[in-house]
């Protein structure tokens, strides 16, 4: 059985319009925020991070440096 094609008003019509202008401009708007998101707030987390692995990085050596205690005894008599 074929459905019959009911004409909309003119209600029904400009709701349908603003339907699919909403849309659209959701979808503008999610670019927007991604685009954002991967040429600001990415590289700014980025660099912090890396900050913060650079910082770690040379307290540890730091502190490998100063723990490493030479005995002077042990030094004389090794063969040179």
């Amino acid at each position: 059985m074929k459905k019959v094609q009911v004409k909309q008003t003119w209600f029904q019509t400009i709701q349908k319009h603003y339907a699919s202008v909403r849309k659209q401009q959701n979808k503008k708007l999610l670019r927007i925020k991604i685009k954002l998101f991967l040429t600001v707030l990415l590289p700014i987390f980025i660099l912090a991070l890396t900050v913060q692995v650079v910082r770690t990085f040379i307290q540890i050596k730091v502190r490998d440096v100063f723990t490493k205690t030479t005995n002077p005894s042990k030094d004389e008599h090794l063969p040179k």
